[in-house]
């Protein structure tokens, strides 16, 4: 291959030609720029180790390692199997315990997790819940390593346990999790690992007896995130009031102290929320909620330390039922960031970013059976290329939805849905449009569109 990577042909038995020059390790073209070629089973990665700068070889290997029924298109030797086992057992009281195993194999490599798992209701009111883990992982070679037949294999381990009282007017609960640094879970997803984390929350809630107010109390909950070296990373506490009426209206109002670490550095951002929302009309309902306050700006721009800044955020919603067949929404979500501050030329407060987040929904249904459904979806993110590294994006995404129902076992949709960017294409390149203040510009240039149709039916046995 003249990209200095490798070509192959497979029969069987194995027949592999390949070429190996001082880049050698990539795979061909097709694979991507950032694929890693690391041939299994062992005798092909001993050739492939073995084969010297720049050599033609041609090579017969005996017959294929069996492994499991999927493989990949490039690479046939190259075979990967996944799989997932629960095992549950019910107990008296609603409790539950369990059993729990995933293996996800590629290319000599794999990641193994095994786990077991409780639910305990004690009582009516106190729910315990607990899951151990543990994963075994074969990393694959470190890139460049022509000389390891095999990556290390690493062990981590993860836990979570629960406890919760739910009643009528005192709630309490508190958690602990942690994740080793090692710990893997390649069929799963887990957000972040080498962190024990623990929170709790407490609340009270008065029903008063024939008042307008039917529920109201407070609120207080805290959390706090260790590093697996025991670092405090992020912790917070908030405190809470919340009052409730008919017809699912509420007031809430509540304060967030908080801290973080960052890149070393230590912040303490702080925000405050105030919260309204009622279904008091049958054809009116409205929610409006506003937070402030400080946030850290974890994108400056290059050569710039991240900072503390002023935040904002509101959010509007009203839905609209003039008709039992007509419903209409609208949400509006603006969010801001900004530096105050002073200088030689004096006190300033310059803006970091702006971001706008709009959707209209429409629900019309004809007839019985026909209905359709509209969404209008915008998306607007305004940096200051001064403060903040972000990029100016925008977006917008139509989506239309007609839906013919027979029964609930037979429908017919035929849908559309399209994207469109702050984009240009120039050349067949694409670049990004040029860069606009303004504070909503819907984006003209289309990436993507979908037309579709489906039909269900049940058949019945």
């Amino acid at each position: 291959n003249p990209g200095g990577g490798a070509s192959h042909v497979v029969q069987h038995p194995f027949e592999i030609r390949g070429a190996r020059s001082a880049s050698a390790g990539r795979a061909p073209a097709e694979d991507g720029p950032d694929s890693q070629l690391r041939p299994s089973p062992d005798e092909l990665l001993i050739w492939w180790n073995e084969l010297p700068a720049g050599a033609q070889v041609t090579k017969t290997l005996g017959d294929s390692e069996v492994m499991a029924v999927m493989k990949c298109d490039v690479h046939p030797w190259m075979r990967a199997y996944a799989g997932v086992i629960r095992i549950q057992c019910d107990l008296p009281g609603q409790s539950t315990l369990g059993l729990f195993t995933s293996d996800r194999e590629l290319a000599g490599n794999f990641n193994r997790v095994y786990a077991a798992d409780t639910r305990l209701k004690l009582g009516t009111t106190w729910v315990v819940t607990g899951q151990i883990a543990q994963a075994e992982t074969r990393l694959p070679p470190a890139a460049g390593d022509t000389l390891s037949l095999r990556g290390p294999q690493v062990w981590g381990n993860a836990g979570d346990y629960k406890i919760r009282r739910a009643g009528r007017h005192f709630d309490w609960s508190a958690e602990y999790q942690q994740f080793s640094p090692a710990f893997q879970a390649q069929l799963g997803f887990i957000k972040r690992v080498g962190i024990r984390q623990a929170g709790t929350s407490v609340d009270y809630t008065f029903r008063p007896r024939k008042s307008l107010v039917t529920a109201w109390g407070p609120k207080l909950s805290g959390q706090a995130i260790w590093g697996w070296d025991g670092q405090l990373q992020d912790a917070s506490a908030e405190f809470s009031s919340i009052i409730e009426l008919p017809a699912d209206t509420q007031f809430e109002v509540g304060w967030e102290q908080s801290f973080e670490l960052y890149k070393g550095v230590e912040y303490q951002p702080n925000k405050y929320h105030v919260l309204a929302e009622s279904n008091w009309l049958p054809w009116l309902a409205f929610s409006i909620a506003h937070e402030g306050g400080t946030s850290v700006n974890h994108k400056p721009p290059k050569k710039t330390s991240p900072f503390l800044a002023n935040a904002g955020e509101t959010d509007v919603s009203v839905s609209l039922r003039p008709t039992s067949r007509i419903e209409f929404k609208e949400s509006v979500t603006y969010g801001w960031l900004r530096r105050a501050g002073s200088d030689s030329t004096g006190p300033y407060d310059r803006p970091v970013y702006t971001n706008w987040i709009l959707q209209s929904k429409l629900k019309y249904q004809v007839t019985r059976g026909l209905s359709i459904r509209a969404i209008a979806n915008y998306e607007g993110l305004v940096p200051n290329p001064l403060l903040s590294g972000e990029k100016e994006a925008r977006l917008m995404l139509p989506d239309v939805l007609v839906t013919f129902t027979v029964n609930p076992w037979t429908a017919l949709h035929a849908g559309y849905t399209e994207r469109f960017e702050n984009v240009l294409l120039q050349s067949g390149v694409v670049v990004p449009e040029p860069r606009s203040t303004d504070a909503i510009r819907l984006p003209t240039t289309s990436v993507d569109r979908q037309y579709f149709i489906k039909l269900s039916y049940l058949l019945r046995m």
